[in-house]
This record gives C-alpha cells, sequence and structure tokens, in this order.
C-alpha cells in the first residue's frame, strides 16, 4: 500500500497537483511526493484532456498515486475516470459523492471557512463516502491562503484524514505544517515558473522544504 493509502498519521504526505508534463511526474516521484493529481477542468490553465490525463497516468510510477481533480461533473464522467483517487471540488452534493465513491476513493474539496452543497465541514468530516479532505482558500486554484490560525483549532477536531492546499509555497509551507498539522499538503501555483507552468525545480524544493520540517 502506498504512502498515499495509508490513513494513518505521520510523515506529511505531499501531492502535486495539476502536472501536464511527464517531466513534472518525474521530478514529482524523485523528490519523494506521495500523489499528482491531474486537472480534469476546461477552465484550468493546467487543464488536460481524457487522453492526456491516460497518458500521464500511464507515465507515473507506482509510488505516486494519481488523482483526478473533477469539478461539477455528472455520473458518467464520475464512473469514467481514468484514476481510482478522485478529488471533486465543486458544489457537489452528498449523492454525487456517494456514486463516485463506488470507482474508488474520493478527496472533498472545500473552501476552507463556508459550507460546501448544503453541508458544513463537520458533516463533510462524518459522511462515510469521503476518504479524504481538502481545505482550500476561497476559490478553489487561485492559490490563495486561508486564514491558518481561525482554521487551526477547527481543523484539530476532524477525523477524517485532511489535506491542506491554498496559497503554499517553499516559503511558508513548513509554518502552515506547524500550525494546522494536517495529514497533507497539496500545492500547485506555489511551485510554477509562470500560471500553469510547473518548474521541476521548485517541486524538489518544495518536496525537500516539507521533508526537512
Amino acid at each position: 500500500m502506498s504512502r498515499w493509502n495509508d490513513p494513518s498519521p505521520g510523515a506529511v504526505r505531499i501531492k502535486i497537483c495539476g502536472v501536464t508534463e511527464p517531466i513534472h511526474i518525474d521530478a514529482a516521484a524523485a523528490a519523494g511526493a506521495d500523489a499528482i493529481g491531474l486537472v480534469r477542468v476546461p477552465s484550468s490553465p493546467r487543464y488536460v484532456d481524457a487522453e492526456q490525463a491516460r497518458s500521464l497516468a500511464a507515465h507515473a510510477p507506482s509510488s505516486l498515486e494519481v488523482i483526478t481533480l473533477l469539478v461539477d461533473p455528472d455520473e458518467d464522467t464520475c464512473a469514467t475516470r481514468s484514476t481510482s483517487w478522485v478529488q471533486l471540488h465543486g458544489a457537489e452534493r452528498p449523492d454525487l459523492i456517494k456514486f463516485a465513491s463506488r470507482s474508488g476513493p474520493v478527496i472533498r474539496g472545500l473552501s476552507a471557512g463556508g459550507p460546501s452543497a448544503g453541508m458544513t465541514l463537520h458533516e463533510w468530516d462524518a459522511y462515510p463516502s469521503v476518504s479524504r479532505i481538502l481545505l482550500d482558500g476561497p476559490q478553489g486554484g487561485s492559490g490563495r491562503p486561508f486564514d491558518h490560525a481561525a482554521m487551526a483549532p477547527i481543523a484539530r477536531e476532524l477525523t477524517t484524514p485532511w489535506i491542506l492546499a491554498g496559497g503554499l509555497t517553499i516559503d511558508c509551507v513548513n509554518e502552515a505544517i506547524t500550525q494546522l498539522r494536517p495529514w497533507g499538503v497539496d500545492v500547485s501555483s506555489g511551485v510554477e515558473s509562470a500560471r500553469g507552468q510547473k518548474d521541476p525545480d521548485l517541486i524538489t524544493a518544495f518536496c525537500e522544504r516539507v521533508r526537512s520540517g
């Protein structure tokens, strides 16, 4: 079982989201990341189509879990995804989360500080079809952080392994981990040299910084 599939506490798991080229996968694997994310959202600068997603997933070594990121998909898209893990990062309601979980584990992406699809963070935490929770900034994928100090006491109450996202960079990730103690961290724009353009050197440096903390 890969580290990503192990829900127990331990060294912080690292997910590099929004990879678009094999070189990004190679850098993530070499640096000791635990997962990569493939963004299947056409409006994103990190979008990959179905064929690209299959090719990138096939390129990934077994040490890396490959996760499909979707926003408000229909059931057919959930069921025909090319990876077992899926991250649902929109206003998906509980019934769709439950449906998606029949094909593999679900990461519920949420904007910190507000309800999603009529459910609070604590309600999603108790929802049995959710394998991981990801807490992002006010606008998912924007690279903007949320108020970590305000979230800290709430985060300590979560029972589902949760992943910290939103504005993480080499300069701030260790402080954020110390304050919030997440199960994992998710980075995208923080390892890019330009919007949507991953930088292998930044991927390496980010993973090294997390591991050294």
